[in-house]
């Protein structure tokens, strides 16, 4: 318990979306940000996501389309020591 607590912090994650609806059509944008989960300051790590999305309702027939893109950032170690400074590799990309 004392290495997790030591390793991660808590974060602040952000989410925001809306709708417009025009007659029987609808449509949609939202994006999202969660922050970085580790307590070293060197190690820069969050995920970016943005979504959209429009959408046809009416007489009982619904079809929507939606696309969602993350973009990520992480670190990965291969391993760790206890005794010794880390190396750890960033990793960047999206999906």
């Amino acid at each position: 318990n004392d290495v997790i607590k030591d390793t991660y912090k808590g974060n602040i994650n952000f989410r925001l979306g809306g709708e417009l609806k025009y007659h029987t059509f609808m449509f949609r944008l939202g994006g999202a940000y969660y922050g970085s989960p580790y307590a070293e300051e060197e190690l820069k790590a969050n995920r970016i996501l943005a979504t959209g999305g429009v959408g046809y309702r009416d007489k009982g027939i619904f079809i929507d389309l939606s696309y969602a893109h993350a973009f990520n950032r992480d670190v990965q170690f291969a391993y760790r020591l206890n005794d010794k400074p880390n190396t750890f590799a960033e990793q960047t990309g999206s999906r």
